[in-house]
């Protein structure tokens, strides 16, 4: 998400470190580490990490990702920062919330409840409501990068997920907007633009 932005804003492709989210924010309330942790906004814009450094994102360079809980390094670049982050609407945002939440901030984090059909996804419109899985709750983070009005029986949603381009449709996924808790918790990030490049914009995909 934060990757997107600074492609909006700062025209610059970046590659930013999980693994720091993994190993360096692993403090209450949101506990992260391979077993999964809430949004890490905070940690991008003013919680320092178990470096004990400033807040803010470290590249990818600087600590690879490597799949597993490891420890903490000393210290690391921070290299980007957001200026603020919210919920669209409230924690279940309407359609057009988050239609003008993506026009005005880009792409957006949300939230969805996620089983072996999500899993096992390949491509076209994904309509199976797996939220028996969970219930009422979510387990599963993704990118909302824009949506499709006239595809299904009630639009769909367009997400990416971060399991890599292997999965899905090369790493994307189309959604009926109705099924599996899709929407939850929908986050928005403010950067603005660092001034090391020309700004260009990158529009959200929309059909």
């Amino acid at each position: 998400m934060l990757e997107s932005a600074i492609s909006i804003h700062d025209g610059i492709l970046t590659d930013l470190s999980e693994q720091y989210l993994i190993s360096c924010n692993t403090v209450s309330p949101q506990k992260w580490g391979c077993n999964g942790g809430f949004t890490a906004h905070d940690w991008h814009m003013n919680t320092p990490g178990l470096d004990n450094m400033t807040a803010g994102a470290v590249l990818e360079s600087s600590f690879p990702y490597v799949a597993k809980d490891v420890s903490c390094g000393s210290s690391y670049i921070h290299a980007y920062k957001i200026q603020s982050w919210g919920y669209v609407g409230n924690f279940i945002p309407s359609a057009d919330q988050i239609k003008q939440a993506l026009y005005q901030y880009g792409p957006l984090e949300t939230t969805m409840c996620v089983g072996p059909s999500f899993s096992n996804y390949r491509g076209g419109i994904f309509k199976t409501d797996e939220k028996a899985v969970c219930g009422n709750s979510v387990n599963h983070a993704v990118d909302l990068v824009g949506w499709d009005d006239t595809l299904g029986e009630h639009g769909v949603w367009i997400l990416r997920n971060s399991w890599g381009s292997a999965w899905g449709d090369h790493g994307y996924m189309l959604i009926d907007r109705t099924v599996s808790n899709i929407g939850y918790a929908t986050s928005f990030i403010n950067y603005q633009s660092s001034g090391q490049r020309v700004k260009v914009f990158l529009p959200v995909v929309n059909h």
